[in-house]
């Protein structure tokens, strides 16, 4: 409505008095009848996010906004938003009138005083009076008029806050950055607010920004006055604070600066740069999401009361205080100290490694994070790299990637910060079948054909000095399975070789390894394609790859015809059943390529989408032919692409 009301009631009458005059409805009441309901009603203070009653209630009390803002939700499961109400808005008029339960609900969107009457006083002080009935019957048509059209008010400014725990430093990087990154990926109007302490008492000719409790009686032209335009497009503002103030008085005035703000734009981020701790401790009363810079992260309390906004941690390594952390979920967001921040390398093309994590908290914050699940499969997982390629080609982001068996060795190279050029690249040269042979190494001793302890000589050097989680750019994990329990195994710390040896580990063909007492074989015997593990990992999006294909009869690999051929030496197979049979290690084979095509499918079923590329004309060892299986990925994930640019939010 407009108007702007004294934000605190107080006990003095005459100053209530003064506060309902400015409201349109008790302008039709008399002076001795104004300060009759000056006395009639009580204050109540609803913090950010808290109900104020529920549709079906009875319907006993009306209400009048002093400050702040209520949202009103009807429509099935009160899932549909009707309007919001600011200061001066009389709420809860339509049950007393009719006599019926509450027809919606009411929740604060910000911390909200409302001005509360009885039924009772309700009826004998405002319905005697024609000019206010008519005023109510105003007010119900409006209301009526805009539920019956069926449209939902258009979604509310999301504000942002980032502070920090006392000491650590990185709060006004991470706000800057977050607004310009919003600003890039949404194309909306977004404004940084700036808060900062005021000590002492500037000079007037010193232009000082103003404080809150001014800013936020200013004339809302005058205060628009004041934004300057910063980098990539965002608005700024400058305000002051004093260090005096309570957490109530804090809270209170930046959601009043937000209701004065938000018409302009859809997202305000507030740098929240000071070690107050009412300042801190304020944000609920206007924020929708936390930023917070912790040493380490908070280990989650389910004993805790239900927060009202969303709170996301970041780890600074530019604090001396902060360790490394493994880089193998969404969450906690781990900035490196990489100096390339400073210097202006947020919104480069590619994207900078050390920008990695904050432009997937600014995804994580529109609920826009992208996670890969690629599935195992010997050289049919080359195919992965096809499908990267056109992924980043046509700036598809990919926040997190796990990877079983071949997929988890891609995988970790992409985490990494490999370029995918580099990769295949690589997969061309290890793809020779001079290179292939160097990675043969027969056991004796352990179960399984090959040792693997050659496989690992070759992989690992190619990651250089990246040899733990810690050291990744993109989080990662690996799945492994416990060959005794038959559970699958998330490995997401410690040393990226065990890692990737873990989930190689194809039963009979490569040996087992050992982690944490447990028994590890391929990933693909519990999770051929671990699109559930994207999920675990905080992933809003997902896309599944399953690259092992169904069996297509005559397809044969090189390797079962040097065995078909040394079988016509063995005078002892031209007789028993066994002739007529596929030799056992085809039979082997076959098998888990069956079980990991199928089981794959159903396991990438909770993907939003599922990329399968044709490898039916290849086998599992056909690693010789990286060209074509890498050229497979890339026609089965253009083939996708419609379906991929409109989940992200990209087909427009």
């Amino acid at each position: 409505m407009g108007v702007r009301l004294k934000a605190v009631m107080t006990e003095d009458l005459s100053e209530r008095v003064e506060t309902l005059s400015q409201i349109e409805l008790f302008s039709y009441l008399k002076p001795d009848e104004l300060e009759a309901a000056a006395g009639l009603f009580e204050e109540q203070t609803f913090l950010k996010g808290k109900t104020v009653c529920k549709a079906g209630d009875e319907g006993d009390s009306f209400f009048v906004v002093l400050s702040g803002e209520l949202e009103v939700w009807g429509g099935p499961n009160e899932s549909q938003l009707l309007a919001r109400l600011g200061p001066g808005s009389p709420v809860g008029e339509m049950s007393l009138l009719m006599g019926d339960k509450r027809s919606a609900t009411l929740a604060a969107s910000q911390r909200t005083v409302l001005l509360v009457m009885d039924k009772d006083h309700f009826s004998d002080l405002l319905l005697q009076n024609n000019k206010i009935l008519e005023y109510f019957s105003k007010i119900i048509c409006q209301r009526l008029a805009a539920t019956s059209s069926g449209k939902s008010v258009a979604s509310s400014t999301m504000v942002l806050s980032v502070n920090s725990d006392r000491g650590l430093k990185g709060t006004s990087l991470v706000s800057s950055s977050l607004a310009k990154l919003l600003k890039q990926f949404t194309g909306d109007e977004v404004l940084l607010v700036k808060i900062q302490v005021r000590e002492g008492n500037p000079k007037k000719a010193d232009k000082a920004p103003p404080l809150l409790i001014e800013a936020i009686e200013m004339a809302e032209d005058r205060l628009r006055g004041l934004l300057n335009k910063g980098e990539a497009g965002i608005a700024e503002l400058t305000i002051h604070i004093r260090v005096d103030k309570t957490l109530s008085s804090y809270g209170e005035g930046f959601a009043n600066l937000v209701l004065k703000l938000r018409e302009d734009f859809s997202y305000i981020v507030f740098d929240l740069v000071s070690d107050l701790p009412a300042l801190r401790d304020s944000v609920g009363e206007f924020t929708d999401v936390l930023v917070k810079i912790v040493n380490f992260p908070t280990e989650p309390d389910d004993s805790a009361p239900a927060a009202t906004f969303t709170t996301y941690e970041l780890v600074n390594l530019f604090n001396e205080s902060s360790r490394p952390l493994p880089i193998s979920a969404c969450e906690p967001f781990v900035l490196p100290k990489a100096p390339s921040l400073e210097n202006g390398a947020l919104l480069s093309t590619p994207v900078d490694h050390g920008a990695v994590p904050l432009h997937r908290l600014a995804r994580k914050v529109l609920g826009q994070t992208v996670g890969v699940a690629l599935g195992g499969g010997a050289a049919f997982g080359l195919a992965h790299l096809g499908v990267l390629q056109v992924l980043e080609k046509n700036q598809i982001p990919v926040d997190l990637v796990v990877g079983c068996s071949m997929g988890s060795m891609v995988g970790i190279a992409y985490a990494a910060g490999f370029s995918i050029s580099e990769m295949i690249e690589k997969a061309h040269e290890m793809g020779k079948r001079s290179k292939m042979v160097l990675g043969i190494d027969f056991s004796i001793s352990a179960p399984g054909v090959l040792a693997g302890n050659r496989l690992r000589d070759l992989y690992t050097p190619l990651l250089g000095s990246k040899q733990r989680f810690e050291d990744l750019v993109k989080p990662c994990r690996t799945v492994a399975t416990d060959i005794e329990s038959g559970e699958r195994v998330d490995i997401g710390s410690g040393s990226l070789e065990d890692a990737y040896r873990a989930s190689i580990a194809v039963p009979v063909v490569i040996s087992p390894t050992k982690n944490e007492g447990r028994v590890l074989v391929d990933g693909g015997v519990s999770d051929p394609v671990p699109a559930e593990v994207v999920r675990n990992m905080g992933a809003d999006l997902c896309i599944a790859v399953n690259v092992v294909p169904p069996l297509k009869k005559g397809v044969e690999m090189t390797l079962s015809r040097y065995v078909r051929q040394l079988t016509k030496f063995n005078p002892l197979s031209y007789f028993g059943p066994g002739a007529d049979f596929p030799n056992l290690f085809d039979i082997t084979m076959n098998s888990m390529q069956t079980l990991q095509h199928e089981l794959g499918n159903f396991k990438a079923i909770s993907a939003d989408v599922r990329v399968n590329p044709d490898l039916s004309e290849f086998t599992w060892i056909e690693y010789y032919r990286s060209h074509e299986i890498i050229d497979k990925g890339i026609e089965a994930t253009e083939q996708m692409l419609p379906a991929i640019k409109k989940k992200v939010g990209m087909d427009d």
